[in-house]
């Protein structure tokens, strides 16, 4: 579990970081998990994981949730593309230009 205001810095920081002003930056799974406050993501969509995609799912007390798709390159390291989230950060999202 992570609190509300942890979840919503470290989504400002992928938003920030994979954003046409920045190059659709893929921030790596070590630097989102600085920005949510050295709280790991809980493996998601297992079903789904490969020895190239990782999928990472965050939530709050509240029930609001971030949900992180990674890229795995051939050295293991995790570097985020894209993901889904709960309707509390969608404020979030539109005052960074999405």
């Amino acid at each position: 579990m992570i609190d509300l205001a942890t979840l919503e810095e470290g989504f400002i920081y992928y938003l920030t970081q994979h954003h046409p002003n920045n190059n659709y930056r893929k921030p790596s799974y070590e630097e989102i998990i600085e920005h949510m406050g050295g709280v790991e993501g809980k493996k998601d969509r297992e079903d789904l994981w490969s020895d190239k995609l990782h999928i990472y799912r965050w939530d709050t007390p509240e029930g609001e949730w971030l949900m992180l798709n990674f890229n795995v390159d051939e050295n293991g390291n995790e570097f985020c593309y894209g993901g889904s989230w709960s309707t509390a950060l969608k404020d979030e999202k539109e005052t960074y230009g999405w």
